[in-house]
C-alpha cells in the first residue's frame, strides 16, 4: 500500500468501517479483516464483503492469500473465498502446512 493509500485508509475509510464492525484490521492487498461478534470475514476499502463465508479467524492477505480458521482447523483462501487447499491444520502444524502446500500451485 502506498502512503497515500495508507493515510487515505487511516483517516478516511478507518473510521467508517469502524462503526460497522466491532474489530477492523489493517488493509491488505486491497482487503480488511474485520470482527463482527464471532463472525470473521474480508471487506473491500466500500466495506463490501469479499464473500460470503464466515470463520472463526481471519488473518491478513500476503501473497494472494490469508490463513482462516473454521471448526475443523486453519486453512488458507483466496479474495474470493475459495479454499487453497481442503487440508485443515492446528496453528502450529507446520509439517501439516508443508504437507498442504506442496499441491498448490499459485494461481
Amino acid at each position: 500500500m502506498t502512503t497515500d493509500k495508507a493515510v487515505r485508509f487511516v483517516l478516511e475509510v478507518r473510521p467508517i468501517l469502524q462503526k460497522s464492525h466491532d474489530f477492523v484490521g489493517k488493509p491488505s492487498e486491497g482487503l480488511s479483516s474485520v470482527r463482527d461478534g464471532k463472525d470473521w470475514y474480508h471487506v473491500d476499502s466500500q466495506n463490501v464483503p469479499a464473500y460470503n463465508q464466515r470463520y472463526l479467524f481471519v488473518g491478513d492477505f500476503s501473497g494472494g492469500v490469508a490463513k482462516v480458521r473454521d471448526a475443523l482447523g486453519y486453512f488458507y483462501i483466496y479474495p474470493d473465498g475459495r479454499e487453497v487447499f481442503s487440508e485443515r491444520f492446528n496453528h502450529y502444524d507446520v509439517e501439516g502446512l508443508k504437507r498442504a502446500l506442496e499441491g498448490v500451485t499459485k494461481e
